[in-house]
């Protein structure tokens, strides 16, 4: 049974995560240009 739950939990987590990457790569990549500039900028269009 161990191993059927760490497969569900895997497959579950892979079908989640795309799900909260986006706001959370949002949200932390918010203060990038105003503390780098162009290059900040450059960093957070590029990571989404």
């Amino acid at each position: 049974f161990v191993g059927a739950g760490a497969a569900l939990a895997f497959v579950g987590l892979a079908v989640l995560a795309p799900t909260f990457a986006r706001p959370l790569g949002r949200g932390l990549g918010a203060p990038l240009p105003a503390l780098f500039g162009a290059t900040g900028r450059m960093a957070r269009e590029n990571a989404v």
